[in-house]
């Protein structure tokens, strides 16, 4: 009884951080620096949130990964090259981060993507 108590405790904690990630809409950025550039048939990588860090996910190796996390005011707060192995990036956010106040930017092989956080 008492592992069983000690399971459903790890089960809903393990739910709680799962449903309070929330998902960031990669969008292309051209050449101008405008949203809407060209659409492209390949995955992409997808981007997920919480409080206190960033996930980003995707199926293939990338050598070099660029990520851009800027303020609501343009003020860049990450800015670091790495190599992403699949299946997963995390990076820790050093404060909690309000919704909507932030956006992240991934360059990679002539690919440069925008979402809002």
């Amino acid at each position: 009884m008492k592992h069983f108590i000690i399971l459903l405790t790890l089960l809903f904690t393990h739910a709680i951080v799962f449903a309070q990630s929330r998902e960031v809409r990669m969008l292309p950025w051209d050449d101008e620096n405008s949203l809407g550039g060209t659409r492209t048939s390949t995955t992409i990588p997808s981007v997920e949130y919480d409080n206190e860090s960033i996930n980003i996910f995707y199926s293939s190796s990338i050598d070099f990964l660029q990520v851009v996390i800027r303020d609501e005011d343009g003020n860049i707060i990450y800015n670091n090259v790495v190599a992403f192995v699949p299946p997963s990036l995390t990076l820790a956010l050093s404060d909690a981060v309000d919704e909507n106040k932030y956006s992240i930017e991934l360059i990679y092989g002539g690919i440069h993507l925008i979402g809002y956080f």
